[in-house]
């Protein structure tokens, strides 16, 4: 485990960009205005209790699928243990780990991560949660060898669990490979969908899907629209002609995206099991 343990280390340690959401958060909760936000990092920060530290630190220590694939090498053949995590965390914090952020406002500065932080972000690796031995084999074996690391993230995520929800995604999974329509961002799309409405199988998570379909339908066309002006004067204001307000094409590109992918799960969750 000492490679996993030197590869979160080492990642933890790289520099970053501090979010927004925590200048945001420090303006709203510590009265710190962005030109002195270093300067509350070296000396206030320290002083703070834990449940203060994760608030501030949360949006940046909470990992996403991005990070939960850099790691999923190290459990492809095992989940960790629930010990294995806690022996995990507390040699992190006893190296001890220290991040380095960049704020946009300028400046810079670093932190010794707290155990309350390092919890935070090792156990939202999903590094011991098992994933399904037939999920596991159909992603050895047949995912292109690009998307492993990260169906194998998607694949730990606990809302996997109980088993009808894996079910969904082993059938998807495999319909889609064997139709050789397999796209990585379909199961991303549908993770997203399955933690935020719960599904308890495929049918009902297909059953929702029409009405996904039509509100996303209707946010295009509403967003493709611009708003008229009340004065010719505020409409040159906003660039005249060049309607600065209209939406840019990476929005329409990334709804017509996701509607193409709604359709295609449908088919996916619509479409009998492989034989």
């Amino acid at each position: 485990m000492t490679d996993l343990q030197d590869a979160i280390h080492a990642d933890l340690a790289s520099p970053r960009t501090l979010p927004t959401q925590v200048a945001v958060h420090l303006g709203s909760h510590h009265e710190v205005e962005a030109d002195h936000i270093v300067a509350f990092f070296k000396n206030d920060f320290p002083d703070l209790e834990d449940y203060q530290v994760d608030l501030i630190l949360s949006p940046a220590f909470t990992p996403g699928l991005q990070e939960q694939s850099r790691y999923s090498r190290f459990v492809e053949n095992a989940p960790l243990t629930d010990s294995d995590v806690d022996a995990l965390i507390l040699g992190l914090a006893r190296r001890p780990t220290r991040s380095h952020f960049v704020v946009s406002s300028g400046g810079e500065f670093e932190v010794q991560l707290r155990e309350v932080t390092l919890d935070r972000y090792v156990r939202r690796l999903h590094l011991n949660q098992p994933v399904e031995q037939p999920v596991a084999a159909c992603i050895r074996h047949w995912v292109p060898a690009e998307d492993r690391s990260r169906l194998h993230a998607i694949a730990r995520r606990p809302v996997w669990r109980p088993a009808p929800r894996a079910t969904m995604l082993l059938d998807a999974l495999s319909k889609s490979l064997l139709a050789e329509s397999y796209r990585v961002a379909d199961f991303e799309l549908l993770l997203r969908l399955v933690e935020q409405y719960l599904p308890a199988h495929g049918p009902e998570l297909s059953g929702l899907i029409p009405e996904l379909v039509r509100g996303v339908e209707t946010e295009l066309v509403q967003r493709s629209v611009p708003k008229p002006f009340f004065s010719e004067r505020i409409r040159e204001m906003h660039g005249g002609s060049r309607d600065q307000r209209a939406v840019v094409h990476e929005l329409r590109t990334d709804k017509r995206a996701m509607l193409d992918g709604l359709s295609r799960l449908a088919a996916l969750l619509h479409s009998p099991k492989p034989a």
